[in-house]
């Protein structure tokens, strides 16, 4: 051996041993490391310099070059991250090395760097030109760049419907862009006029505005009111109040440029806080009557959402009504047909079935409804319309979506055994164990399936998780996914998965929610496991519900509920509703932490409990002074849901309540609460508690409703 070789072994051998033995990295313990980072302790991470980040990271596993470049985008540490990202694009195996180029591009196209960003994607084209995604990074490097010609031959490949609809629309875009900087005027025309006149606003109508005025002239490929036009949708975007307001007031403009769909649905948007609406249904008055087609449904549409937001149900019925008629597309007819029905709910009550059966006679789509078949249901409980309700079942109950007959089933199963109405009376020939097993349904986990679980004298079972088989593309996604995770990205994971419409494996889920909570990241693994929830044929195993009920801070749960003569069971379930267990949660009205306490509130629980000192962001304190609030609610109510109530709405609304509707069975009486959210409270809380019991504590589901409802009579 040469001595020169021989001095260079001597020289790197002792790094390599250093750097990439397999045990540890930067002179520490590669799994401490790791378990740090999943827990999100990056301090030591983000102290390291690019020249640090120069070693062989292969100790770390697959991944890692990409996923520590993620970690330094999070603190904006974009050398460092660019680095990463270009040593993971060159070396990584898939489906790493997508994700890296993908992210090198966005970064470098976010500066404007644009010669770099097509030097990155071309080398993504070489492996994965045959892909749309990789074309598309190329072809917008092109076009950037104006280098129309050879964008030109990525976008002749292209066939229509291919990319999402807001891919399409940025195609239209690029297209007429192109076709303007080329002088194929009488081409661009027709495409300028579609994404400036139909087209509601966005961020392509201020990029476009922005490319027209390079060159004034352009606008007059859009012939008469397109400036305006242009300049309109581009305040509309960015939202800007008081300007847009100065704007329409310096400028005249007459029917012929609100006959546009999109400007009037642009124009409601902007005018429909109570506030302003008098303002917008000024302006629409002027023109309303004169424009035509779409723009004429949008106008009326809009009047109606004004006249509803300054309560004007009359003209507000009146103006939905008209907007029925002239419903261009089934998208439209679902949401007139959704406030007509709202405001007779708001109106007439007890005279909406007829409306009712009209719209969901013609709908394909009942469940559109659910809020405001709620909302009326509710109002019929509240006024002891005992006779609607009943026809309400009778003749609209067939074409109820699985929930809204569940509901409606149960509320009249239950007033029946209670005497209040007898079903034969309003042609009902349906026994009381049917109308329960509607509730049951196949919403195995509802509220009114826990109830009608509870009369019938039901446990809970659980459905086999059935087999699951990825594609290719999904398992690399969530290869991805689960890397990022242990690095301590699972906010940044959950994030895209909730924006994905990519259908999750069950074996993902439990594995990345196991992760999630054990770095303290309950609320984001709750909005993961509901994400896969909604998943076609996606059923909620027994493994996968304890982790969607998970005994956060048990030990000063368990603590302060012995305390306070509470069971555990409940203050678990008001803690996961209150706050899913986010330490740092607060509302907009101020409540905050785990168990979600006003602070004035909070002042004089610690008063009374002589805590001279408190931070309600912590979870000690927040579980301490929740729970003695919660048994003081507890001992003025004597029954947990009227004491659940008062947490929610303030104990001093409970009294008129129960004046007001206390004979009513205790399951009816939560469905009557005059407040919409403090009903679903009550719900939501019973659900948590029982699960808490039976999947947690070896209660049966019965025991745990008795609990919540003491005077519940199966």
């Amino acid at each position: 051996m040469k001595p020169r070789t021989l001095l260079y072994l001597f020289r790197v051998l002792p790094l390599l041993i250093f750097v990439s033995c397999g045990s540890t990295l930067w002179n520490r313990e590669v799994e401490t490391l790791k378990d740090n980072w999943a827990q999100g302790n990056t301090q030591f991470l983000l102290s390291l310099t690019p020249d640090d980040l120069k070693v062989d990271l292969g100790a770390l596993g697959g991944g890692a070059s990409y996923s520590l470049g993620e970690v330094f985008a999070q603190a904006h540490r974009w050398e460092e991250a660019r680095l990463l990202w270009e040593r993971s694009l060159q070396n990584d195996p898939s489906p790493w090395r997508q994700e890296a180029g993908k992210a090198l591009f966005e970064q470098l196209a976010g500066e404007r760097d644009w010669p770099r960003a097509e030097a990155v994607a071309k080398r993504i084209n070489a492996d994965f030109g045959d892909q749309l995604w990789a074309q598309r990074l190329l072809f917008e490097a092109l076009y950037f760049q104006k280098k129309d010609t050879a964008a030109r031959l990525i976008f002749a490949k292209w066939k229509p419907g291919s990319f999402t609809k807001e891919e399409e629309t940025e195609n239209r875009l690029f297209d007429v862009v192109m076709a303007i900087r080329n002088g194929e005027y009488a081409r661009s025309s027709a495409g300028l006029r579609n994404l400036v006149f139909d087209q509601s606003a966005s961020v392509l109508q201020f990029r476009l505005q922005s490319f027209l005025d390079e060159n004034p002239k352009r606008y007059d490929l859009l012939g008469k009111w397109g400036r305006q036009t242009v300049e309109f949708q581009s305040l509309c975007y960015q939202a800007l109040g008081q300007p847009l307001f100065d704007w329409l007031g310096k400028n005249t403009l007459g029917p012929e440029f609100w006959n546009h769909r999109a400007l009037i649905e642009n124009l409601e948007g902007q005018f429909k806080t109570e506030a302003r609406a008098e303002t917008g249904l000024r302006l629409l008055e002027g023109f309303r009557t004169r424009v035509t087609g779409e723009a004429r449904f949008a106008a009326e549409y809009a009047r109606g959402r004004l006249y509803r937001a300054l309560g004007r149900w009359q003209e507000a019925r009146s103006a939905f009504q008209a907007a029925l008629a002239l419903a261009p597309d089934t998208e439209a007819g679902q949401k007139t047909a959704w406030n007509w029905l709202n405001s007779w709910v708001e109106l007439e009550p007890s005279s909406a079935l007829g409306p009712f059966l009209q719209v969901y006679g013609r709908t394909s789509d009942p469940s559109y409804f659910h809020s405001v078949f709620e909302d009326w249901i509710t109002g019929l409980v509240q006024s002891r319309n005992w006779k609607l309700l009943s026809a309400l079942w009778r003749d609209l109950g067939h074409l109820l979506p699985p929930a809204d007959r569940a509901t409606a089933s149960f509320i009249l199963a239950r007033l029946e055994a209670g005497g209040f109405v007898d079903l034969k009376e309003f042609g009902i020939e349906v026994e009381t164990q049917a109308l329960l097993a509607d509730a049951l349904g196949d919403r195995r986990y509802t509220y009114e399936a826990i109830m009608a679980r509870a009369v019938l004298g039901k446990e809970l079972d659980w459905a086999p998780t059935p087999g699951f088989n990825l594609s290719a593309k999904q398992r690399d996604r969530q290869t991805v996914w689960e890397t990022l995770i242990a690095y301590g990205l699972g906010r940044q994971v959950v994030d895209e998965v909730l924006a994905s419409s990519e259908p999750l494996s069950p074996e993902f889920v439990l594995g990345a929610a196991t992760n999630l909570q054990k770095f303290g990241l309950y609320r984001t693994s709750l909005l993961l496991i509901y994400r896969f929830l909604k998943d076609e044929g996606a059923v909620l195993s027994q493994p996968l519900a304890k982790l969607l009920y998970p005994r956060a801070f048990a030990p000063l749960v368990e603590a302060q509920s012995s305390k306070q003569n509470l069971d555990p069971n409940l203050l678990f379930g008001l803690m996961r509703e209150e706050s899913s267990f986010d330490p740092n949660a607060k509302s907009w009205v101020g409540a905050q932490g785990l168990t979600q306490l006003m602070p004035e509130t909070a002042a004089e629980t610690a008063k009374r409990l002589k805590m001279k000192t408190y931070d309600l962001s912590n979870p000690d304190d927040n579980i301490t002074l929740g729970a003695a609030y919660l048994a003081t609610m507890v001992a003025s109510q004597k029954q947990i849901f009227l004491a659940l109530m008062a947490y929610n709405a303030g104990g001093g609304r409970i009294k008129p309540w129960k004046v007001e509707l206390g004979r009513l069975p205790v399951e009816i009486f939560v469905e009557a609460a005059p407040i919409a959210e403090t009903r679903e409270y009550v719900k939501r809380i019973l659900v948590s508690t029982v699960m808490y019991g039976v999947l947690h504590g070896g209660q049966s589901l019965g025991q745990m409703v008795k609990l919540v409802y003491p005077g519940f009579a199966p």
